[in-house]
């Protein structure tokens, strides 16, 4: 019984956004500004995980790069948490709120002018809505460019490069 209780204290305890049952992973790399792998042993390995509420650059697009080193230089090697039953997008990557060492990740990408407010989600994240015009207003970011490029239009404008 003390095993099994444990096993179970590092999933339960107090996590973002009302996840309530979660398991902990290690953040083993960092793909881009919105997606990381992480060791999951629940799991069973290393795990592909999307950040939910965003979507950044992609990292041959302008502000790409500094998104990646924003997200690495917050998560590398860090434990984080994610639902034990995550859901998931079209690409089978896990999605979900993610805090490297207290921060959440998605509010300062977006805080910094480094990521978009992801506009399907945008309803279920006002604070991110906030924070993006916040940013825009200072221009902070690719807000400094006179016409930045989304993501989603990049990549369209892109798929078949």
């Amino acid at each position: 019984m003390l095993a099994l209780l444990a096993l179970t204290a590092g999933c339960t305890s107090a996590a973002p956004r009302g996840q309530s049952h979660t398991q902990v992973c290690t953040v083993t790399r960092v793909s881009d500004g919105d997606s990381l792998r992480a060791l999951c042993p629940g799991l069973g390995g290393v795990t592909r995980i999307r950040l939910r509420g965003i979507d950044a650059p992609e990292l041959r697009q302008r502000y790409g790069q500094q998104a990646r080193q924003a997200v690495l230089a917050l998560c590398q090697k860090q434990a984080i948490r994610i639902p034990a039953r995550p859901a998931r997008d079209r690409y089978q990557r896990v999605l979900a709120d993610v805090h490297c060492g207290g921060v959440d990740v998605s509010l300062r990408l977006v805080q910094s002018g480094l990521a978009w407010v992801y506009r399907p989600t945008a309803a279920e994240y006002p604070r991110l809505v906030q924070a993006e015009r916040r940013a825009q207003r200072a221009r902070l970011g690719l807000w400094g460019d006179a016409h930045p490029v989304a993501p989603w239009t990049w990549r369209r404008q892109h798929a078949n490069r």
